[in-house]
């Protein structure tokens, strides 16, 4: 909770920065069941002039985002979506935005402004692969029938890593290379209907983040822009995604399928 008002504090004091680029980034923030978090979030993505527009998704029919959202400001583009949605749904989103970048944010990563300016200018120095902030390495244990995850996580390091957690930097390429993979995924159809959302096979329910990781030439990387502060409720029951049934081997199938597709 200190953590959280040293945040808001230091981004409601903090003056506005710039990037030396005349390149652009749409930022993508989804709203789920962490609401506060939606415009102290918002007014610190505003505080980066090379932000264009901000589309804040709410996913969670049951409230109104406006009630939630009070700042006036054009770049910003509240929707409220007709019924729940999976996290994929912000690669949608992008793809219909005109832009070269694109950035992606959980709404419990409560972001500083110099860490948004970090992010982006590794982006566009090194286009050709994703980047974040926070991501894990990946190990598999045990045999073929029997094999489990092991994640080994990473923040405030310059390294390469397996996936990609919690924010992402990614350009149309990438954006484009998900949705093929979402392609290529529905023909499965061994796994399809275990690891899409509904039967239109549009959206995983689980593992764009998997998809976001391996739309790269190479293995995406985290960079260290500072102390990341989430918010209290990150790993609750019933708000995290990873708190799901069955998360890890259905994460398990997407990977190896993903996998598959590389190496043929």
């Amino acid at each position: 909770m200190a953590l959280r008002w040293v945040w808001l504090h230091q981004i409601r004091n903090s003056q506005e920065i710039d990037l030396d680029t005349d390149a652009s980034v749409v930022v993508i923030l989804l709203s789920y069941k962490r609401m506060h978090n939606i415009d102290p979030i918002a007014r610190s993505i505003l505080k980066c002039r090379f932000v264009k527009k901000i589309i804040i998704s709410n996913n969670n029919p049951k409230v109104d985002i406006h009630q939630w959202v009070s700042i006036k400001d054009p770049r910003i583009n509240l929707i409220n979506q007709p019924a729940k949605m999976p996290p994929g749904l912000r690669w949608f989103l992008a793809w219909k935005e005109p832009s070269d970048y694109y950035i992606a944010i959980d709404d419990d990563l409560l972001i500083y402004p110099r860490q948004l300016r970090g992010l982006f200018d590794r982006l566009i120095k090194q286009p050709d692969i994703p980047h974040g902030l926070f991501g894990s390495r990946l190990k598999l244990h045990g045999q073929q029938k029997g094999k489990k995850l092991r994640r080994i996580f990473f923040k405030r390091r310059e390294m390469d890593v397996d996936i990609l957690h919690s924010i992402y930097g990614v350009t149309k390429n990438h954006v484009n290379n998900i949705l093929n993979y979402l392609d290529w995924l529905k023909e499965n159809v061994v796994i399809r209907n275990d690891i899409f959302y509904d039967k239109t096979y549009k959206m995983l329910s689980v593992g764009d983040d998997i998809l976001t990781s391996y739309s790269g030439l190479g293995r995406p990387k985290i960079h260290d822009t500072g102390r990341l502060v989430f918010c209290q409720t990150a790993n609750d029951t019933g708000i995290s995604v990873h708190q799901r049934e069955r998360f890890f081997e259905r994460r398990l199938k997407i990977i190896e399928a993903v996998e598959e597709i590389q190496s043929n």
